[in-house]
């Protein structure tokens, strides 16, 4: 695991089945927005783009059209961050991904 500040580097990140970025906002691609009530800050749904769940300690006090999942819930948790896994092949390798592997 790496710490990268400002521009996201794929070149310098270490080779891994499955990378999670923390921070990286800014591109359109599916998001999980964590929420705390001790935070006592609002949340970033609707007003950022792309996010597609939300987990929480307090799961009940989201109104929204989206999945919402408590943060005890890590199974729960873990299968929506793999429902929504791209798998990108550079197009120099001849690799075959194996999905069954990815689930």
């Amino acid at each position: 695991m790496h710490g990268m500040r400002g521009k996201l580097e794929p070149s310098r990140m270490q080779k891994c089945d499955l990378g999670l970025i923390e921070g990286f906002y800014r591109e359109n691609f599916p998001k999980l927005e964590v929420w705390r009530e001790s935070q006592d800050k609002g949340t970033l749904w609707p007003y950022w783009t792309g996010i597609a769940t939300q987990s929480s300690d307090k799961p009940y006090f989201f109104d929204t059209q989206l999945s919402t999942l408590d943060l005890a819930d890590t199974a729960s948790i873990a299968n929506v961050v793999l429902e929504h896994t791209v798998v990108r092949i550079p197009p120099d390798r001849g690799d075959v991904v194996n999905h069954d592997r990815i689930r």
